[in-house]
């Protein structure tokens, strides 16, 4: 039950093979290696093998190579290097609620993460109905929403999500969120305020929500689980709306 993919520039592909707990490489000719972790659930740094996750969900890769994993049960951001040695980048195998410097941070259940050209993180923390970023360097701080599930748009953790799965980082910085259990596409703005992009109105209704991409030209791609489709939301600063792409 493979979760996340990233791509890296040599045309591989990272996968957290989530129920094997592992991060894996699928390279262009079809080869398939173990890069991180042998399967046992655990909570360990460690080499190649020698490492250990619980519950990977989500990767993202740096512009240095460096994979960024969401260790979904472990709840913990780790990091991957190219030749697979695993450290914890933030989190400390508990469940919470805490922003703080590496291991003094804590998650509830982290499920999606992407990187933008500085390093930094964004992750979707859906059991703290939160979304939060994460350093470089591994401090952790909160940016939008709180532990309490709601539907409320915003600023900062006066905004509430349910259950958020997916996020994307756009070009200006912002921050889209699948937000799951409440069906809706929401927009963190780069200084915290929350605004609901799509999904209000019956014409472009989402259902449960779970992955989010952006591409080059702002239009978003959505894996709306809940109507098994996949389907586009055009930029909000452009003419357009939702469209359906693909549906089962």
């Amino acid at each position: 039950e493979p979760q996340g993919v990233a791509i890296r520039e040599d045309g591989s592909v990272v996968v957290a093979d989530t129920f094997n707990n592992s991060i894996r490489l699928l390279h262009p000719n079809g080869d398939v290696v173990t890069l991180a972790g042998n399967g046992e659930e655990e909570f360990r740094d460690g080499n190649g093998l020698e490492a250990r996750f619980f519950y990977p969900s989500s990767v993202s890769v740096r512009r240095d190579g460096v994979i960024v994993a969401v260790d979904s049960l472990n709840n913990s951001i780790r990091l991957v290097t190219p030749d697979g040695n695993v450290t914890t980048l933030a989190g400390d195998g508990e469940a919470g609620s805490r922003d703080g410097n590496g291991p003094e941070a804590r998650f509830n259940n982290p499920w999606d993460v992407d990187v933008r050209d500085d390093g930094t993180a964004v992750v979707a923390d859906t059991f703290n109905n939160s979304i939060r970023l994460v350093s470089p360097e591994g401090v952790v701080t909160t940016i939008a929403g709180d532990e309490e599930e709601g539907h409320v748009d915003g600023n900062g953790r006066d905004a509430r999500f349910r259950e958020p799965h997916g996020v994307a980082f756009r070009e200006d910085g912002s921050v889209v969120v699948a937000d799951t259990i409440n069906s809706r596409i929401r927009l963190v703005s780069p200084d915290g305020y929350v605004t609901t992009l799509e999904g209000d109105n019956p014409e472009d209704r989402f259902k449960h929500p779970q992955s989010i991409s952006v591409r080059d030209d702002g239009t978003m791609v959505v894996a709306d689980t809940g109507r098994s489709a996949i389907r586009l939301v055009v930029d909000p600063t452009y003419e357009g709306g939702v469209m359906t792409k693909a549906a089962r």
